[in-house]
């Protein structure tokens, strides 16, 4: 049932004050060039964590608990895949009124979804076909409907 969990990619940039190349301060000429450096690399950051924002999350979704129930296992697997993923609430419950934002790694390329969820005794509804690609948000609604936003 499992095949991949959810990823979370951090990243850390620790920038010293130029008092640590050495110079204590002083302006000049090796100054300058460390100072142009470390612009040069916040820029080139700055860019390369904007493409990542952009590129991140095509089909990330919250999902909206109108279901009058407490959801107790909740899966989302590709639509060309013929079993279903690791169950994304884990120990915990999805609350009527409540919501889960789910987070896609970004070389995630589907674009069709199907989702599953089950409640208490048993009982499980089931959506086919959804493209994640264009929707922020779906609700299920207390007749097993989803809304998509």
């Amino acid at each position: 049932m499992s095949k991949n969990e959810n990823h979370t990619r951090i990243t850390n940039f620790i920038i010293d004050s130029p008092s640590h190349y050495g110079g204590g301060g002083v302006v000049g000429s090796s100054n300058s060039s460390v100072l142009f450096i470390i612009l040069l690399t916040l820029l080139f950051v700055v860019v390369l964590s904007a493409g990542n924002t952009a590129e991140a999350g095509v089909q990330d979704f919250s999902i909206v608990n109108y279901s009058g129930r407490t959801i107790y296992k909740l899966y989302v697997s590709r639509s060309d895949h013929s079993i279903w993923e690791e169950d994304i609430l884990g120990d915990s419950i999805l609350s009527h009124g409540n919501f889960i934002k789910i987070r896609f790694p970004p070389e995630e390329r589907g674009r069709f979804w199907d989702i599953k969820v089950t409640f208490r005794d048993g009982h499980s509804w089931r959506w086919s076909g959804i493209d994640l690609t264009g929707t922020d948000r779906i609700i299920i609604d207390g007749k097993g409907t989803i809304h998509l936003g």
